[in-house]
């Protein structure tokens, strides 16, 4: 199913389509804008459906609005639709961390990770934090895609952000990724939040389990 579109909203450019949702780039009020869009599961009971493509759109707008109050920067939600699941954002033109990681530029990694560790320290988990979803502006950080995002005091939560970002550093950089996690692990403590060293305590015990696992896989039965 094709999004339908809002009064006022012009596509440009299909960004990205896939099972969950459609993202276009467009404008609406002259100004430049991306329209996410959730697609119906034909194979959910539709009302069930519908309900929670509704409870995630407004999820995701309320998470873009409680990072910005906490310090961190995110695209502006223009206009939100429970009905046909939709968020109308500001479009964040600038390049992905995982771009600039990929050019060896490595000053990006502290304030990304301080403005995880913000996120963190304002109960905030993201859900799918790779470089891919942390955009530099100017001299800024801004994260984007809260999709997945949650309130939460679950400190596992915060600790699967962090092994995700860790494994996506891993196979990004490939040797010597530990230095840039390094990094970003240092800008993320800096924040100074309980919050943010439990979860990296946590991110150890998570790894601990991970590699436990994998040695019982390869034991014989």
């Amino acid at each position: 199913m094709r999004s339908s579109f809002p009064e006022g909203f012009q596509p440009e450019r299909l960004l990205y389509s896939g099972a969950e949702s459609e993202i276009w780039l467009g404008t609406w009020m002259n100004r430049r804008a991306v329209l996410k869009q959730r697609l119906p599961k034909g194979y959910r009971n539709e009302e069930l459906d519908g309900e929670l493509r509704r409870s995630r759109t407004l999820r995701e707008a309320l998470s873009l609005h409680e990072c910005k109050a906490a310090g961190v920067r995110a695209p502006y939600v223009y206009h939100v639709s429970p009905k046909t699941s939709s968020i109308l954002m500001s479009h964040i033109d600038g390049k992905t961390l995982t771009e600039s990681l990929r050019e060896r530029e490595r000053e990006w990694l502290r304030p990304a990770g301080e403005s995880v560790g913000k996120l963190h320290a304002e109960g905030l988990s993201h859900g799918d934090l790779t470089p891919s979803n942390l955009l530099i502006r100017g001299g800024d950080i801004v994260l984007v895609d809260f999709g997945l995002s949650e309130r939460t005091n679950d400190v596992e939560k915060f600790a699967e952000d962090l092994n995700v970002m860790m494994g996506a550093l891993r196979s990004l950089i490939g040797e010597g990724w530990e230095s840039y996690w390094e990094e970003f692990e240092s800008g993320y403590l800096g924040v100074s939040s309980p919050v943010c060293r439990d979860a990296v305590e946590r991110l150890k015990l998570v790894r601990a389990r991970g590699r436990y696992r994998r040695r019982s896989e390869r034991r014989p039965r």
